[in-house]
């Protein structure tokens, strides 16, 4: 029997029902049939005449895939049952020997095997040596036939013809037990924990260890009872002499000081959403930002008085309020006044809603956008994080990042809520490496955030100063950015201790508060070239989804876009809800909350750790933080 090869032209349209494209392929068979007299070495001379594979000596090859469907009628017992009248006949690495001599004519074939007399069929892959290796051909038989399960089982949505085929399958049984490990640490923390705000939490502190050091500052300190009374004079000021009121959007532009503790923890017990303006910023920006949360008060002290233009400072809409001049002025009373109950309650009287802080992102457009976080999305992230005991109550902070960068929050509002530590720098004391590595030393501290740019920095000074022993005293290290590599935390583990000291590499955009996948370092991952170091797994009240463009889940090492829901998913950008609704994401078939389209791609491997890829758009990441060219453009 002679058989002719046609060649099929063929776009996949994977919004089609299975039977749609069914009858599609049908028709196009059927309109090739008036063709299939002429034979496919013909239709490759034809080709070849065209092009100059005839001067050049090569061959052409059309086609790399085909496939065969033949009826046969004999014996064969190795089925695979899937249910009622369907069977598969199980392939095994006999067929493969049976056919290991030949050359294979394509990359890739496929010839399914109809047995009349058992009922099954048979799917034989031949392929080429040069293209495919036995186990990745192993795997796509596997696929194959979890594919045809999904499709002809009475229990699949496709028999019904009205499920696209984009939605089809092909994930293993392994895959899809990885994919429900990633999550399986998810932990609904209890409803009335979450309820308790970030300012209610520090004042547990304050009241049950009182006497204990809460922020210092180079050779300035002050207790937790100490800093609790400064925040509610400063509260209730704000309060009854500038009439703030509960919800608003309050700005604060403070240089690294005690002060900022205070102003930002304030800002909170007058129920109000704190946003951090960088003094380094040009004014015309720090205006912009000012002008885009349409705040009436912005918070400052001596160091950045006079930042503001005076055509920003005499605006009648906005009060500038200098955060020393009010603790000095209350210092110099001889009698402090007590605060009373009624005003504690007005302090304290604050609804679920209110969003904690504001902070800008470089946004898509080229505009920042002002990403709203609520209480409860940041108490659960300190709660996920406390539960692997990567940080609590005895340990001393080092507060390192900038306000502009979102980890600046952890630091200071989750150092209190733990009832830990803080220790604030001077300003630019972060640029400082000999200055840096003497307070880390000094105060021993225990938990610090380094990005990549910082911790080459700080070891290239160690080296050339020959102290090794600044950075013992570490208990935790967070790290995460896109330039994190093996180099560079070999150069760190080298200056820690590494019997004491755990790595951390955190991953989380702002929108989902802080961090929401970690994974603690090891000398395995630095010792694998061949892949980035893993942003690891979901943080308990994370659950993170690797989706392909068609919101689908996608199969082992393949790469999809992130998508991150639970408790930490923001409220949205503010007054942007245009923006909002593009990245906040129903995804009914996995969970009933809303997830945050990150714009991040990543892969799981095999080990069903997360690993990233890279942005599906054009933004980029430098020292941590986000920026969007078109806002530099």
């Amino acid at each position: 029997m002679f058989v002719n090869l046609l060649p099929y032209r063929f776009t996949l349209d994977p919004t089609l029902s299975f039977s749609n494209l069914l009858h599609q392929i049908q028709q196009l068979c059927l309109s090739i049939l008036d063709y299939s007299y002429l034979p496919y070495q013909e239709i490759i001379d034809l080709h070849r005449h065209e092009g100059k594979e005839q001067s050049s000596g090569l061959s052409l090859q059309l086609i790399q895939t085909t496939f065969q469907f033949q009826s046969t009628a004999s014996k064969n017992s190795r089925r695979i049952h899937l249910e009622d009248n369907i069977n598969l006949d199980q392939l095994t690495n006999d067929d493969y020997l049976a056919t290991s001599k030949s050359v294979s004519k394509f990359d890739l074939s496929l010839t399914m095997d109809h047995n009349i007399t058992d009922r099954t069929i048979r799917c034989i892959f031949e392929y080429s040596t040069d293209v495919f290796k036995m186990p990745t051909i192993q795997t796509i038989c596997d696929r194959f036939q979890a594919l045809l399960a999904n499709l002809f089982s009475s229990t699949s949505p496709f028999g019904t013809g009205r499920q696209s085929v984009y939605e089809l399958s092909i994930m293993l049984p392994s895959e899809i037990q990885l994919m429900k490990e990633l999550n399986d640490g998810h932990v609904d923390f209890d409803h009335q924990e979450q309820m308790k705000f970030i300012h209610h939490k520090f004042i547990q502190r304050a009241v049950i260890n009182p006497q204990k050091v809460g922020v210092l500052l180079d050779e300035q300190s002050v207790t937790y009872g100490e800093l609790l009374y400064l925040v509610q004079t400063l509260s209730f000021h704000l309060i009854d002499k500038c009439n703030i009121k509960q919800g608003e959007i309050v700005c604060q532009c403070v240089d690294r000081s005690i002060e900022m503790v205070i102003g930002m923890l304030s800002i909170l017990t007058c129920g109000c959403s704190y946003c951090p303006l960088s003094p380094n910023d040009p004014v015309n920006r720090l205006c912009s930002l000012i002008d885009e949360t349409k705040t009436h008060f912005v918070l400052m002290h001596s160091l950045t008085q006079n930042k503001f233009d005076k055509t920003v400072t005499t605006n009648d809409h906005i009060s500038f309020v200098n955060i020393e001049q009010i603790m000095i002025s209350d210092s110099d009373n001889c009698e402090k006044p007590k605060i009373s109950d009624k005003e504690l309650n007005l302090l304290s009287n604050v609804q679920a809603t209110i969003i904690a802080y504001v902070i800008f992102t470089s946004g898509s457009t080229g505009i920042p956008k002002a990403v709203q976080i609520r209480h409860r999305n940041f108490v659960s992230c300190i709660q996920s994080l406390a539960q692997l005991n990567i940080v609590n109550s005895k340990d001393t902070f080092v507060q390192v990042t900038p306000c502009t960068f979102d980890m600046h929050v952890e630091e200071m509002f989750g150092s209190m809520m733990l009832g830990s530590s803080l220790v604030m720098l001077r300003p630019n004391g972060n640029l400082d490496m000999t200055y840096l590595s003497h307070i880390i030393q000094e105060k021993q501290g225990t938990v610090i955030i380094l990005l990549s740019s910082l911790i080459m920095l700080l070891c290239e000074y160690l080296q050339e100063s020959n102290n090794k022993d600044c950075l013992k005293s570490l208990r935790t290290v967070f790290t995460g950015d896109e330039s994190t590599n093996s180099k560079t935390v070999l150069k760190l583990m080298s200056n820690v201790s590494q019997q004491q000291c755990s790595i951390y590499n955190l991953y989380g955009p702002a929108e989902c508060t802080l961090v929401s996948t970690c994974h603690r370092i090891t000398l395995k991952d630095l010792n694998d070239k061949t892949e980035s170091i893993p942003i690891g797994r979901s943080l308990s009240n994370y659950e993170c989804y690797i989706l392909d463009e068609y919101l689908q889940p996608v199969y082992g090492n393949q790469i999809g876009e992130l998508y991150i829901g639970g408790s930490g998913v923001f409220a949205g950008y503010y007054n942007r809800s245009d923006l909002t609704e593009r990245v906040l994401i129903d995804l009914p078939k996995l969970t009933n909350k809303k997830c945050y389209k990150t714009g991040d791609l990543v892969k799981m491997d095999s080990n069903g750790l997360l690993r990233f890829v890279g942005r599906a758009d054009y933004q980029i990441k430098l020292r941590g933080q986000r920026i969007e060219t078109g806002e530099i453009e």
